[in-house]
């Protein structure tokens, strides 16, 4: 016999005790570059409540995640000083507007709130189990005289379709590297998959989420240079390299001959790089910049 819950009775986020995996996949400008396995590696009592830890996020940023009623709060670190902010709140209706914590790990600039307003409530079920949707709507770079207007979805128990840890992650850079929610498991069983054939533990770069065993694109940085390794069947093109938000950082031409580049004033961080031949072929890869 099936059994189906109610989507009021589930918690708002999956916590330790739940053994939960994600898979998010990330792409920039529509060019996927891999996938991203998420889990929790421990707890921790900080201020006086138990927190999940995660796994390392993009940008160096850990979170700690509890869930408090029909809301999940987050820390990002263990300094009692600074108040807690909200990642979900299932409690909220239709036309209420929510303050969302917003992390940037060290960059002030990202550092506060950000108001989402929810535009639709409604019930979805998902691997057998009736589940609480949000569809919000929310401003990015508030501090434009013309507001740009984004739409997210949260799935009760399971979080956002864009990233489960999305005031990590992608609010700092307005989703901008195109995130995406690829499957939930809760104990190794599947609570959200969106589509056929996906695990949560992949954890892969673009050349194998593209079916290559092997990577044929890297970057090094050594001091003073760009280590290259170019595929093998490339022969002359171009790098381009952008930040983790998208940004355009440089472009030059290269060839197969040349196996170290000058080193350029990259900041600190994980860089894209497009590797583009005469024909139009692409390849593309990532790496840790530190200058």
């Amino acid at each position: 016999m099936a059994l189906c819950l109610n989507a009021h009775a589930q918690q708002p986020f999956l916590t330790y005790a739940d053994a939960p995996s994600w898979s998010v996949g990330v792409a920039l400008m529509g060019i996927p570059y891999g996938t991203d396995a998420i889990n929790y590696i421990d707890t921790l009592t900080v201020c006086g409540e138990q927190y999940a830890v995660t796994s390392d996020m993009a940008f160096g940023i850990t979170g700690y995640i509890r869930n408090e009623g029909q809301r999940t709060l987050f820390r990002t670190n263990t300094d009692c000083s600074e108040a807690e902010r909200v990642m979900y709140d299932f409690s909220a209706s239709v036309g209420d507007t929510l303050d969302i914590g917003v992390s940037g790990g060290d960059s002030p600039l990202f550092n506060g709130t950000c108001k989402f307003v929810v535009i639709i409530v409604d019930t979805v079920g998902l691997e057998g189990i009736d589940r609480k949707r949000f569809t919000l709507r929310y401003q990015t770079f508030p501090e434009l005289t013309d507001p740009f207007y984004m739409q997210m979805e949260w799935l009760e128990g399971i979080g956002s379709t864009t990233h489960p840890f999305f005031p990590l992650v992608c609010i700092r850079d307005a989703c901008e590297l195109e995130w995406g929610l690829r499957c939930t498991d809760s104990s190794s069983v599947a609570v959200f998959r969106s589509g056929p054939g996906i695990t949560c533990q992949e954890n892969i770069g673009i050349d194998e989420s593209v079916g290559r065993t092997e990577r044929t694109f890297r970057i090094a940085t050594a001091p003073g240079a760009l280590h290259v390794e170019t595929p093998e069947q490339f022969k002359s093109g171009r790098l381009t390299v952008f930040d983790a938000t998208g940004r355009l950082l440089s472009q030059m031409p290269i060839s197969a001959e040349q196996r170290s580049l000058p080193m350029l004033p990259f900041t600190t961080g994980v860089l894209l790089a497009t590797l583009t031949d005469n024909g139009g072929r692409q390849w593309t890869t990532r790496w840790l910049s530190m200058p």
